[in-house]
């Protein structure tokens, strides 16, 4: 098993604190980014909340101004049958998953998906959780960055604060 350090351990309950400190529903999209923030480094992290068949209902990004325009949003959508990781998240409950546990950095930059959408906002790693909400319904968190892949410690740390977003 991965070990976890001191500064882990403090930097997890730290983001529970936050999260359980969630005064409301509406607030919890912002509490939860802000938690995730706490315990992972990353240029952009995004909730979202999908409907299937594959319809994102709301979309939220941190920092803020990150939000993709409309065209760029409709790259992503008329691509997202591509994604090697959100099919997974769609069909059950699952552990944070990489998009490198299934692409290699050339076979994800072979994708529509990265040349009209992620090449563009400069993703070259992407860390996503899911949590389900519902038989047709999930809260996608993806934590984007253009350097570095993310480590087994850091997926264990998504993993761990997992439960406390359910």
């Amino acid at each position: 098993m991965t070990p976890l350090y001191h500064k882990d351990c403090r930097a997890l309950l730290s983001a529970v604190e936050v999260i359980h400190g969630t005064p409301s529903l509406e607030h919890f999209s912002s509490r939860a980014l802000a938690a995730v923030k706490k315990i992972l480094s990353c240029n952009t992290i995004c909730y979202n909340e999908v409907t299937l068949p594959a319809s994102m209902t709301s979309w939220i990004t941190e920092p803020a101004g990150a939000m993709p325009g409309p065209l760029l949003r409709g790259a992503f959508m008329r691509n997202l049958p591509e994604h090697p990781v959100l099919g997974r998240f769609l069909q059950r409950d699952c552990p944070s998953l990489k998009i490198s546990d299934f692409l290699s950095r050339e076979q994800f930059h072979k994708l529509a998906l990265y040349n009209e959408y992620y090449r563009k906002i400069g993703v070259e790693y992407q860390l996503l959780a899911a949590i389900s909400t519902g038989r047709r319904q999930s809260v996608g968190l993806g934590l984007d960055r253009d350097r570095l892949d993310y480590s087994d410690v850091e997926c264990l740390r998504l993993d761990l604060l997992r439960p406390h977003l359910v």
